[in-house]
């Protein structure tokens, strides 16, 4: 659900798990120690949803 459904359903929605599907595999395999450097922080306001902060180091 993190693009919305319905209406209110993000176009651009299948293009961005594309780009994922591609980046995070290569950002993987360049920074394999690449960890989190604290947890997650989400944001619950009103309509959005999803990440606020997710800091890495490695």
């Amino acid at each position: 659900m993190s693009f919305g459904a319905g209406i209110h359903f993000c176009i651009g929605a299948p293009l961005a798990r594309l780009e994922m599907e591609i980046a995070l595999p290569l950002l993987f395999e360049r920074l394999p120690k690449l960890t989190l450097a604290s947890p997650p922080r989400c944001r619950d306001t009103y309509h959005f949803h999803g990440l606020e902060r997710l800091d890495v180091g490695f």
